[in-house]
């Protein structure tokens, strides 16, 4: 009896066998359409904060027809050899107030992080900051109709190909408004009855840019559209000259640019930032700005040293920066020193700012980990590629901040801005440190996720956080070359391409001084000024508002203490602290929730298929 039972569970098992296998396969696709279903919903979400939050509609002009906008369109295409060799200015355009950044919408299974895809247009969010316009940066998902026509003028960044929506290409196609379009996806106008545009991307080569009568080669490697046909009455302003040949790089039709790279990394930024004052209307001061700071002044530097950069300087009626850093560490040899500890130094830097040099705030100790004082990061784990996090003090970066401002402030110093270690730290220090710093000096750090920084070509007036941002553009006196100061002019040259251009050096403190009299006295023959960052509308650097933070309030202990030295960096904190970051999309959350979804899915079905195998071989 027994074994006729076992003969009935077997066969009510193997009856049962494929349902269990479609139940798997059921429930895993069920839970792909759900997880579908809030990308969707995240994108909708998203899109209503984002028209929510828009200028109103009401003021906005009529859209007018394709026809009008693109008059020679009818004319058919024109070719590369078709285009005008000069540079014209074409139709003025209204100074702009208000400017509408779109870039791709995030995709999955595209390889790009989410905040590695925003950062593209951050680049041009910082570029437009020296301009008095207000940005505003979505993607092409959150696109709502009537967007465009809220807006002076508007960007399109096309990082990657994707399907544009349709109501976007119509309204570009219509648009009245100054539209400025970079990279792919252009092709896709045609389809809405705007002009043709074909391009091909090519693949990584060498490229150099014509622009203004002067070669730029590329830094590195260049991909870029080739543009092959294009609405025949328009203008170039650059070309690309390739290994394929010469390629026109920048065109202008009336009220629409486009620029066949989104690269900003590359020494494009230059022309595309120089040609921002055409697109929105707005008038250069014809200013020709140099920038010069004295780096990483410790209490182990000499002053007799700061003192001979004062003179030299004065001397020349050249005004300059120095970066204090107020405490010299060395792990490996226990050595730590205060710049309290050092009164003849704090003269030397008083007789600097009373020289013309204004005092910048470079962290507390310009080291992090067993690292000396000067050769390291503070705020930044290079060999983890992340913020220098801690569990255990949240606060700990902005505690050494506070620590550093109090320090020079108590001996007497009056610093102006900061300058950011290797111009790297976290989102949220940027953030926390806005209310009491106007000013930044250096290159500005794109995002929290990485340290990647952006060369600009000017001065920002407000950068992604809301900084003044006098940028670091021609690099520092490399004393391992046998002329440090040549390419540094070159740099310089380059950068004078732009309008009300601003070129930034930094001298390191331990050199000696006659190099710098060769790149000062070599710049103003270029015909740059010196820019005092005294003369700029910001704050000398404030206390922390923070009773914790105040001046006797911070311990050695707690702010000498290293997260890296003592593993409190734990490797879970970091994944969450990039998914609480405002600029990182939910879609990556949902993107995760579907990995984790389909890995489940997955071992399910494996699971029915196995226990099917298993039954099959008993029977066997």
């Amino acid at each position: 009896m027994n074994e006729t039972i076992q003969q009935s569970g077997d066969s009510l098992n193997a009856s049962l066998r494929p349902h269990r296998l479609i139940s798997a396969i059921t429930i895993a696709g069920l839970l792909l359409l759900l997880t579908a279903f809030a990308i969707s919903a995240d994108s909708a979400v998203a899109a209503n904060i984002a028209a929510a939050s828009a200028p109103p509609i009401s003021s906005a002009p009529a859209l007018s027809s394709a026809s009008d906008i693109w008059a020679a369109a009818e004319d058919g295409p024109g070719s590369v050899g078709t285009i005008p060799e000069d540079i014209t200015a074409g139709e003025s355009v209204t100074a702009a107030k208000t400017v509408l950044v779109v870039y791709p919408t995030p995709r999955l299974l595209r390889g790009i992080l989410p905040w590695q895809e925003r950062d593209w247009p951050k680049m041009m969010q910082n570029l437009l900051g020296h301009f008095d316009v207000e940005v505003t940066l979505r993607t092409s998902g959150e696109y709502q109709g009537g967007d465009l026509a809220r807006y002076d003028a508007f960007i399109y960044m096309g990082t990657y190909p994707e399907k544009v929506p349709r109501t976007l290409l119509r309204e570009v196609a219509r648009s009245p408004k100054p539209v400025l379009w970079l990279g792919r996806n252009i092709e896709q106008l045609d389809v809405v009855g705007g002009p043709r545009w074909q391009t091909r991307l090519s693949e990584g080569q060498s490229v150099a840019y014509i622009y203004k009568d002067r070669t730029i080669d590329a830094s590195r490697l260049q991909q870029m559209n080739m543009v092959k046909e294009f609405p025949v009455n328009s203008v170039v302003w650059a070309w690309a000259d390739t290994a394929e040949g010469r390629f026109p790089f920048g065109l202008r039709n009336q009220r629409f640019w486009y620029v066949a790279d989104t690269d900003l990394h590359s020494r494009a930024y230059l022309l595309v930032a120089d040609q921002l004052y055409d697109f929105l209307g707005q008038p250069s001061e014809g200013k020709r700005w140099a920038t010069l700071r004295i780096e990483d002044v410790h209490p182990l530097r000499s002053p007799e040293a700061l003192r001979q950069f004062a003179d030299v300087l004065k001397s020349r009626n050249i005004p300059f920066m120095v970066t204090v850093v107020p405490v010299y560490v060395n792990p490996k040899t226990g050595e730590r020193v205060t710049l309290a500890e050092r009164p003849e130094l704090v003269e030397a830097l008083r007789y600097m700012e009373a020289s013309g040099g204004t005092i910048l705030v470079h962290g507390l100790t310009h080291q992090v980990g067993d690292g000396e004082t000067g050769w390291g990061f503070e705020f930044w784990d290079a060999d983890r590629e992340r913020p220098v996090l801690s569990k255990i003090a949240p606060d700990w970066a902005e505690k050494r901040w506070s620590r550093a401002i109090n320090d020079l402030r108590a001996l007497g110093l009056r610093p102006l801005g900061i300058t950011v270690p290797h111009y790297a730290m976290s989102r949220d220090s940027y953030v926390h440190l806005r209310d009491r710093v106007d000013l930044l000096v250096g290159s500005p750090q794109i995002s929290g996720h990485s340290r990647l920084t952006q060369k600009v070509p000017y001065l920002l007036k407000k950068d992604q956080y809301g900084y003044w941002v006098i940028p670091e553009n021609i690099g520092f006196l490399d004393f391992r070359i046998d002329d440090p100061v040549a390419p540094m002019l070159k740099a310089a040259e380059e950068v004078a391409l732009v309008r009300d251009c601003a070129a930034g050096a930094f001298f390191h403190s331990f050199l000696d001084s006659g190099r710098l009299v060769q790149l000062v006295d070599g710049l103003r023959e270029g015909g740059f000024a010196f820019l005092d960052p005294r003369d700029l509308p910001v704050r000398e650097v404030l206390p922390s508002a923070s009773p914790e933070h105040e001046v006797g309030a911070i311990s050695e202990a707690d702010v000498f203490w290293d997260p890296i030295v003592n593993g409190d960096t734990p490797k879970g904190a970091f994944f969450l602290w990039r998914l609480a970051q405002e600029e990182t999309p939910l879609l990556f959350a949902v993107a995760i929730a579907l990995a984790g979804v389909t890995a489940a899915a997955f071992i399910l079905i494996v699971r029915a298929l196995a226990m099917e195998d298993g039954a099959g071989n008993k029977r066997r």
